[in-house]
This record gives structure tokens, C-alpha cells and sequence, in this order.
């Protein structure tokens, strides 16, 4: 083994990917455990990957060199107007890790990599004439808008809680929600030490929140079972029609904010959602029928033109040719091939 790659979701102001030595004098590791914070679902486990590996060939003739790759890479260069957040830029605490900036930095990264990658192929263009709204949705959510290959705006923000919902997490609330949260003395951990609040947002909202499961299969199971419990299937039914208008929020302001630099290739969607949810595709074609980004009317039936790693989404009657709109597909995600 010559080298260990590692997807870590918040890399702050790294761009590039990190070598992580065990060496307290390089302060990589150190690095790295400040950051943790900010994705406490993630980081902190992805760390102790790191921290296990380099453990284990310790002594051991050649250690394997240990890269940290980041999400936040891929939106470094977000638009200032973009990724800047209307606050003083002295505001922020004077303890955040090596400087960092209080910004949108995005997330999911080598996900969109890779589903650019893809279209660029399956479409025959370079990437760097590629635009298309990708919706990456799983147990963590997110859209990002890729204009000519670079990334313009993306839903995840300081850190993966903004934007949509998704199994645990609540997505963008007002803030001062947080201060109606009960506080608790102890600092909650999960993974890292953080107190109630974000605690509560990250862990204990979403989807298991709304309907009682992290599993958004199980939530449309729910909304279909006549035998159910009619408010567990009431809880289950607002949080499919909650996370459907959400989505439907972020592509029209997407679709709006690409056409601005001109035409749309497509709609992508990625994830254990996105690639194997027929009702939330079809609900959000139904929704966006009337308008500029409608693929067609949900109600004809829906089919998928399977190939490798990308495939068009369909509808019964209609060959891709006779349709209108944008085409949408569903792409395989190959994050070890961005890493």
C-alpha cells in the first residue's frame, strides 16, 4: 500500500489535498480535530480513520501516506456575492481554527466532481462547458448549480446544516430557533464535543424529527400504507411533501441563477434518494410541470433509460426527442475515483 485516501467533508480554507503525519510537529492531525466542529457528523470519525491507520503501520517498514481529501474543495472558488454571508467580517469568534472564515463553503464536492465528470462524458464536452443543477440527495442533502464546470452556488453552507433537510439534520431554519431549543449544561457529543443546539439540528431534526425514521423509503412506505397509524402516516406524508417543496425551492432559484450564464444541460440527481426515489422524481415533475425546467407531467408514467453510471430519466409515450424542457438523468456517484 503506498497511499491511503480519505474523504473528510469540511476542509475549510484547504484547497488541495492534505498529507496527514503523525508527527505532532507537522500539526496536520491538530489541524484537522479543529475543524471537526463544523461537521460533527463526519469529521470527527474520519479522523479517527486517519489516526487508526497511521497506527497500525507504525514500525512497520514504509507507512503508507495518509492524503485528506475535502469536499470543500470543489466550491473553494465560489462567487464572492455567493459564498459571502451579510455579516461583520469581526463578528466571529477569535477562536476559529487557523484564521477560518465565517463563509459558504459547501459541501458534497467529490460527489458533484465525479457527476460532472460523467456528464461532461456522457454528453461528449469538455467540462469546462458543462452546466447543469445537480441534486445530491441521501442522508445528507444538497443541490449545487455548475456553470461551464465551476460551481456557482451550492445549498450547504458554513458548514453541511444549511440548506435542504435530510435524515437527521433540520436544513436552513430561522436562527432564532436556536435559542428555543432547551440548552444543556453538558456538551452533547457526537463524534465531537458540541453543545444542545447544534446538537439538536444536526442529530435529532429532519426526517427522523418529522416522521420518526432517518430512511426516506420508509417515510414513502408510510405515506402508501393504508394500515397505518393515521398520524404516523399524516407525519410521514408532510415530511415527503416538506423535503418535495424544498427541493422545488433550490431548482427553480437554480435554474434561474444558470440561465444567467447561459443554457442548462440538465438536471442530475445522485444519492440513495436521488438515484432510487421514483415518487420524490415524480412528484417533483408534477410540481415544475408549468415551468421552464419541467422534464414532462409526472402522470404519464415513469421509466429510466438505464447505461453505465449515467442514465435519462423518461416518461412512458414520449421518446427523449419529443420531450420538453430540460433532460434530467440519474448518475452512480464514483467518489473513490475523484479521491
Amino acid at each position: 500500500i503506498r497511499a491511503i485516501a480519505h474523504r473528510i467533508v469540511h476542509g475549510a480554507a484547504l484547497n488541495h489535498p492534505l498529507l496527514v503525519s503523525g508527527d505532532p510537529a507537522s500539526k496536520s492531525l491538530e489541524m484537522l480535530e479543529q475543524i471537526s466542529t463544523f461537521a460533527p457528523l463526519h469529521n470527527f470519525a474520519a479522523l479517527g480513520l486517519i489516526k487508526a491507520c497511521l497506527e497500525i503501520f507504525k514500525g512497520k517498514g514504509k507507512v503508507p501516506e495518509n492524503y485528506a481529501c475535502f469536499d470543500t474543495v470543489f466550491h473553494a472558488e465560489l462567487p464572492a456575492e455567493v459564498r459571502t454571508y451579510p455579516i461583520h467580517p469581526h463578528a466571529a469568534a477569535s477562536g476559529l481554527p487557523g484564521g477560518m472564515e465565517l463563509r459558504k463553503w459547501g459541501f458534497h464536492g467529490l460527489a458533484y466532481a465525479s457527476v460532472l465528470s460523467q456528464m461532461a462524458r456522457h454528453l461528449g464536452k469538455p467540462e469546462n462547458e458543462v452546466s447543469i443543477i445537480a441534486a445530491h440527495l441521501g442522508s445528507g442533502t444538497s443541490l449545487c448549480a455548475i456553470a461551464k464546470g465551476k460551481p456557482v452556488d451550492t445549498t450547504m453552507g458554513l458548514t453541511p446544516l444549511e440548506g435542504l433537510p435530510g435524515s437527521t439534520r433540520s436544513g436552513s431554519v430561522d436562527p432564532a430557533l436556536s435559542h428555543h431549543i432547551v440548552p444543556s449544561r453538558e456538551p452533547c457529543s457526537e463524534g465531537a464535543k458540541i453543545s444542545k443546539r447544534p446538537w439538536v439540528l444536526n442529530t435529532q431534526s429532519g426526517f427522523k424529527a418529522l416522521a420518526g425514521t432517518t430512511i426516506f423509503s420508509d417515510v414513502v412506505k408510510l405515506t402508501k400504507d393504508e394500515e397505518a397509524d393515521p398520524a404516523q402516516r399524516a407525519a410521514a406524508q408532510l415530511t415527503f411533501d416538506l423535503f418535495v417543496d424544498r427541493v422545488v425551492g433550490y431548482l427553480g432559484s437554480y435554474y434561474f441563477k444558470l440561465s444567467s450564464h447561459g443554457a442548462i444541460d440538465a438536471v442530475v440527481f445522485s444519492g440513495g434518494i436521488g438515484e432510487n426515489s421514483v415518487e420524490l422524481r415524480e412528484s417533483l415533475a408534477d410540481k415544475l410541470a408549468s415551468t421552464p425546467i419541467c422534464i414532462s407531467n409526472a402522470d404519464e408514467g415513469h421509466q429510466v433509460q438505464r447505461s453505465s453510471g449515467v442514465s435519462r430519466i423518461t416518461y412512458a409515450g414520449l421518446k427523449p426527442g419529443e420531450m420538453t424542457g430540460i433532460p434530467w438523468f440519474i448518475c452512480e456517484v464514483s467518489e473513490w475515483i475523484a479521491l
